[in-house]
Parts: C-alpha cells; sequence; structure tokens
C-alpha cells in the first residue's frame, strides 16, 4: 500500500486537483466559444462551404448558402454532388474529380461551372477544393468551397458581347474603306487617264497652234501678249520673246489710229463678245506694213480668260 497522506498533503492535493478542473473548464469554454465563432463564421459566409465523401455525397454544408439557391439543408444532405450541378456540366465535373483521385491532386481551384436551384435558375459558381486522403492514397473525402461568380459572368458575357459588336462595327466599317479605296483607286486611275488625254491634247492643240499656217497671237485680259507662233514671228518680223509681256497696243504694231480701232474691239472681248473679221495695218519690224484681217475670240484656258487672235 501507499503511503497514506496527511491532512496538508491531502489539501494540496485537493488544491491541484480543483486547478486543473479550473484549468480544464476554462479551456473548454474557450474551445466552445472558438467553435461558436467559427460556427457563426461558417453560418454566416456568403460562400457554400461543403463537404463530400467517396461517393460524392454531400456530409456537411452551411445552411444560410444552401437556403440560396432555395434548399434547407435536409434537402442537401444526403444527396449526390452532381444532383444540383446542370446536366451540361455534369460530365466534366466528375472527369475532374476523377482525375483528382486519380492522380493524387489535392488542390482544384478556379473551377466553374452551373448549379440549378430548386426554383430551376441557373447560376454560375467557382469552386475551390481541398481532398483528403489516408496514409494508403485512398480517397476519404473533399471539403471545398463555392463562390456565387453569376453576376461577374453576366459582366463577362456583356464585355463579350461588346467585344463582339465592336468586332463586327470594325469589320463592316473595314470593308466600307476596302470598298472606299477602291472606289478612289478607280477614280485616281480614271483621273490620270483624263490628265493623260488632257495631256495629249494639250500637247496636239500646242502643235497645231505653233505649226498653224495664219498667224496666232494669245492676249490676257489687261492687253498683254502672252503667247504667239511661228506664223505670227514671220508676219511681224518680230521674235515671241520680244513680244511676250507687252501690251500689244505698245508694240508698235499699230499706229495710233488702228490702236484706237482695236482697243475697241478688245473691248467688246473683254465683255466675252467675239468679234471680226476687222481689217487691220500692221508695222513689222522691218518697217513695210501689211493688211490682215483679226478675229478675236475669248477662250477660257486653265481656269484663265485670254483672247485668241488669228
Amino acid at each position: 500500500m501507499g503511503k497514506k497522506l496527511n491532512h496538508i498533503e491531502l489539501e494540496e492535493k485537493v488544491k491541484k486537483l480543483q486547478k486543473e478542473a479550473a484549468e480544464l473548464k476554462q479551456a473548454e469554454k474557450a474551445l466552445l466559444e472558438s467553435e461558436q465563432k467559427y460556427r457563426n463564421l461558417v453560418e454566416n459566409i456568403p460562400d457554400v462551404i461543403y463537404s463530400i465523401d467517396t461517393s460524392l455525397t454531400i456530409s456537411a454544408i452551411n445552411l444560410p448558402a444552401s437556403e440560396f439557391y432555395g434548399f434547407g439543408v435536409d434537402e442537401v444532405l444526403g444527396n449526390n454532388f452532381l444532383h444540383f450541378v446542370h446536366p451540361e456540366d455534369k460530365d466534366r465535373i466528375m472527369a475532374s474529380f476523377v482525375e483528382a483521385i486519380e492522380t493524387h491532386r489535392e488542390w482544384t481551384r478556379g473551377l466553374q461551372f452551373r448549379v440549378v436551384s430548386k426554383d430551376g435558375i441557373q447560376y454560375w459558381i467557382e469552386l475551390n477544393s481541398h481532398m483528403q486522403f489516408d496514409e494508403n492514397g485512398n480517397f476519404k473525402r473533399e471539403e471545398g468551397v463555392i463562390r456565387d461568380i453569376n453576376d461577374r459572368k453576366k459582366a463577362e458575357e456583356a464585355l463579350k458581347k461588346v467585344y463582339r459588336e465592336l468586332e463586327e462595327r470594325i469589320e463592316e466599317r473595314t470593308k466600307e474603306l476596302v470598298q472606299v479605296n477602291k472606289q478612289l483607286n478607280q477614280e485616281i486611275k480614271e483621273r490620270m487617264q483624263t490628265e493623260k488625254e488632257l495631256k495629249n491634247s494639250e500637247e496636239r492643240l500646242n502643235i497645231m497652234f505653233e505649226y498653224a499656217p495664219d498667224a496666232y497671237f494669245l492676249n490676257s485680259p489687261s492687253r498683254k501678249i502672252i503667247d504667239g507662233n511661228k506664223a505670227a514671228e514671220r508676219l511681224t518680223g518680230y521674235k515671241r520673246e520680244e513680244l511676250v509681256g507687252k501690251d500689244f497696243v505698245e508694240t508698235g504694231l499699230l499706229s495710233e489710229d488702228q490702236s484706237s480701232k482695236a482697243l475697241s474691239h478688245f473691248e467688246k472681248s473683254v465683255q466675252g463678245i467675239s468679234t471680226g473679221p476687222v481689217e487691220y495695218i500692221l508695222c513689222c519690224k522691218d518697217s513695210t506694213k501689211v493688211y490682215v484681217e483679226i478675229n478675236t475670240y475669248p477662250v477660257r484656258i486653265k481656269e484663265k480668260d485670254i483672247f485668241l487672235e488669228p
């Protein structure tokens, strides 16, 4: 038999046991408070917190989250997880579950799929889960969190719609620009062809003007000689360089009385009236006089009014 304790030793033993009992009670209280805090957190969090066993049967779920989709806890617990998954997503979710077991993948993150509420409404959710395996590598359970991402999906779909519409508008605008570019290229081509034809026509007219058998002068509205052809040079004896830029009245080609008559007819030409034939006496460079008939025609060349006098 052990040593019999005296009164003092018994009192100390009792005090020690009472202290241990008090500490144990305090620890139990703290544990209960901690459990209550955790339960409050779980029961008030908007996300779904769940646990499933080896047969995909739901063994635990927080109450508010299940009620969000219209189900009571008793309608969820004991049911297969796939029962709540959208029919079009079931095969994909099952394949992910099987793969995780076969490859011993502990963590699954960001798995997005649809669930169907009790009233038939589809909701997009995102699953993040952790699988537990025993020491032999056998699957024991999966615990995870499911977050509702329906609003995010709607926003993504709206954004995709905007992108699609933008791409369609860009494609339509691109087609329009391609068509406009084709039209511009065609117009440029036609304009170049027209300019080429005009240039050829101008060259032909220059040749006809230059080598015409009759004498021709071109005058500006200010009476300045712009040009003359070879026949004019032969008729007057003046090179065109000697006459171009001068007032035809001041060239000496016309006497004073002839100049007055020429000015009168020129004024009519300025008003757009053709004149002639009118007889004039020209004073040539070698002082000889030549009797000529002059016609004056107002014409417009390169947006400029000039007067042709053959």
